[in-house]
């Protein structure tokens, strides 16, 4: 069942996004104190009493024609379009600063909707300062309710009052799939956002460095939840790195880090970059789930031959790439974007990939027997057995009789045996551990599937 959706509104800098860590219990948006940060509409779960819904921070929005900053029509189209399709919105403002002009007029667009609209005053940081709050009414949407997003003060009202009468949708047990967009800036990574929608909920424009936050937008498949995450463009160290953009850099990577799985935009009109290698690194430093899309599909002749010779550039260019699914599509004209989604859903069953001890020890006895490690001494390596610990990544901890010396390039060795052996993995990266192993006597202690020394 789709999740009820509230939109919070205001013009900038009254708390939305405050409000909104308050509410999830998060540092989810950037809270610098410098107008205009949030952009795009950035959408987050949320739970309150056993409800489940979802909230749109909203763009500082202003309606009115004067000093508009950069983008602002396109940032009020956003919301104008997400204000009609809410189930409910708030609408934040500040009651330190008191009615202001900018107020007025997102007031006078809320009205049509007044029904669903709910006046929050913020910044109202003790009991003794609500009772002031009565010249609000002069916006015309009824009674306001007295908040403080900082302190918490009155959010549980404010939730209680916003929920009532709403669908509940209970809490779902099964988890959402986090995928981190990320690429350099202009790939297209809010246009693809926005196909995949099928509507604009992430502000798209020619200029370079658009979107400024990472941008969480839910979405649902008939049997899968997806929780997209629209990140800053990377850009090179040392470049554009202050303030804001400082912080965006710092939240592309946490959001790498905190996904599920990570899908690298690559421009397919111009190939693979030295900026776009060492994105791809990123990735792979990661060790989550990847997969690249080359956008912009549209601009070029779309033949199977030029397709071909596209993924070999990129794997000779970057030969860790045989293990990951690179695909090819556009955003603009919709192309191959189901093959993207079901992608998706296949790297992250496969970071899920669990291998039997059983059958790791058959693998340790029919393949690494006739390629047993060795020292850079040139000693002998037993391998006594093998089991797995961990998944996204899949991770094997294979017990020796020593560690010392044992060669990078085994390691490279043994996860390509393992990728071979199990005919799988497409998508994932396999960590690798050796673990010394004795008996309590202090003699190496064979286990089933040990090799012996040759």
């Amino acid at each position: 069942m789709k999740k009820p959706r509230i939109l919070i509104m205001g013009r900038p800098n009254v708390g939305k996004s405050s409000l909104i860590n308050r509410i999830v219990k998060t540092r989810r948006a950037i809270t610098l104190d410098e107008e205009g940060i949030t952009r795009d509409l950035v959408s987050v779960a949320a739970q309150w009493k056993g409800h489940s819904f979802e909230l749109l921070d909203s763009g500082g929005v202003l309606f009115n024609r004067k000093n508009r900053p950069e983008l602002q029509d396109e940032i009020e189209g956003l919301v104008l379009t997400a204000m009609h399709s809410a189930d409910r919105v708030l609408f934040l403002v500040d009651y330190q600063h008191g009615i202001h002009d900018l107020d007025m007029g997102i007031a006078k667009q809320l009205r049509v909707i007044a029904d669903k609209v709910t006046l929050v005053v913020n910044k109202v940081d003790d009991k003794a300062s609500a009772a002031y709050i009565s010249d609000f009414y002069k916006l015309g949407l009824g009674e306001p309710v007295a908040i403080s997003a900082t302190n918490g003060i009155g959010v549980n009202v404010l939730l209680d009052r916003t929920l009532k009468g709403l669908k509940r949708v209970k809490v779902s047990d099964k988890e959402a799939i986090r995928v981190a967009l990320i690429g350099r800036p202009n790939m297209g990574k809010s246009s693809l956002l926005n196909a995949l929608l099928n509507q604009d909920r992430v502000l798209v424009s020619e200029l370079s460095g658009t979107t400024r936050d990472s941008v969480d937008v839910m979405m649902s498949t008939q049997d899968q939840d997806f929780v997209f995450v629209d990140t800053a463009g990377l850009r090179r160290k040392g470049k554009h790195a202050q303030g804001v953009e400082y912080y965006s850099n710092l939240r592309t990577q946490q959001a790498i880090e905190h996904s599920d799985v990570v899908v690298v935009l690559l421009d397919a009109s111009v190939g693979i970059l030295g900026q776009d290698k060492k994105i791809i690194q990123k990735a792979l430093d990661a060790k989550k789930p990847f997969l690249i899309f080359m956008n912009k599909w549209d601009l070029l002749e779309r033949t199977d031959q030029l397709r071909k010779d596209m993924l070999h550039m990129l794997k000779v260019e970057m030969p860790m790439l045989d293990h990951f699914p690179i695909l090819v599509g556009s955003a603009k004209e919709k192309i191959h974007l189901g093959q993207l989604i079901s992608t998706i859903v296949d790297v992250y069953k496969v970071g899920q990939t669990r291998i039997h001890t059983s059958e790791l020890n058959q693998f340790i006895q029919q393949v690494i027997a006739q390629y047993p490690p060795s020292t850079r001494r040139g000693n002998r390596i037993r391998i006594y057995y093998g089991t797995q610990v961990g998944i996204l990544p899949p991770h094997f901890v294979f017990f020796v009789n020593q560690t010392d010396g044992i060669a990078q390039d085994y390691y490279r060795f043994l996860e390509r045996k393992l990728r071979e052996y199990f005919n799988g993995f497409l998508g994932t990266a396999i960590e690798i551990q050796f673990n010394h192993h004795r008996s309590s006597s202090g003699s190496a202690k064979k286990k089933p599937g040990a090799l012996e020394d040759a």
